[in-house]
């Protein structure tokens, strides 16, 4: 069952609660948002909007579960499924 509108926004107001976590995931890997959209080919935008809740990027919150944020923090769509609801 695909998601509803109201479910991916619940996730991502979840992300933004999680929001130092990532900040220090980045701090930790030696990156700040501009590097890492360089990197991933999207823009800096597009980094803070995924962290802050407001995008669900898969370039982005699959960066972050490859470098060991726990998956309760990225409140990713894709992986969420039934739990979310």
């Amino acid at each position: 069952m695909a998601m509803t509108p109201s479910q991916r926004a619940a996730l991502g107001a979840r992300r933004c609660t999680h929001r130092y976590r990532f900040r220090e995931k980045l701090d930790e890997c030696g990156y700040d948002s501009t590097t890492l959209a360089e990197e991933l080919g999207v823009s800096p935008v597009t980094i803070n909007r995924t962290i802050n809740g407001s995008l669900h990027s898969p370039r982005v919150l699959n960066w972050f579960r490859d470098r060991g944020l726990a998956e309760r923090f990225l409140c990713d769509p894709r992986k969420c499924g039934e739990e979310a609801a």
